[in-house]
């Protein structure tokens, strides 16, 4: 038990410490997900594959299971969201969600991007070729959109 912890705080470790070189060399800028008062991460959120004007970025994510549909990832990409055309002056922000990934799907529509199209087999995911969706959101759309 004890080595497996070891062994994991290590890899953590690792990955904290790559996140910050790429943020570092403006490669990426990460969040980590957490409750308020708690500092146990549930999940990430980053700005990644910037133009070289960095005037666009794309947005990745990704929430530990136990936390899904609970509207977790909605508020915490909202506020991302909001940084990247405020703070960073952004003009675009894209996600590509694997096209199977319906959840992925419906909260970037429902957060206002648009559905842009689709690469055929774009991306090696789990031993199979996947199709990839390209949505974007345009810093115009976020500003104007209706907030229920």
């Amino acid at each position: 038990m004890e080595q497996n912890r070891l062994h994991q705080s290590r890899i953590q470790r690792k990955w904290i410490a790559a996140r910050i070189e790429g943020h570092a060399k403006r490669e990426a800028l990460f969040w980590m997900i957490t409750f308020k008062g708690n500092d146990r991460a549930i999940g990430s959120i980053c700005f990644w594959n910037f133009d070289p004007t960095f005037h666009s970025a794309e947005i990745g994510y990704e929430l530990h299971h136990d936390f899904w549909s609970k509207g977790v990832m909605s508020e915490a990409l909202s506020a991302v969201i909001n940084y990247g055309f405020n703070e960073m002056d952004l003009h675009r922000i894209e996600g590509l969600p694997i096209a199977k990934n319906e959840p992925s799907k419906r909260l970037l529509l429902k957060l206002g991007f648009k559905l842009e199209g689709t690469f055929r087999e774009r991306i090696f995911f789990r031993g199979k070729y996947e199709d990839q969706l390209i949505l974007g959101l345009i810093r115009t759309e976020w500003k104007n959109r209706k907030v229920s």
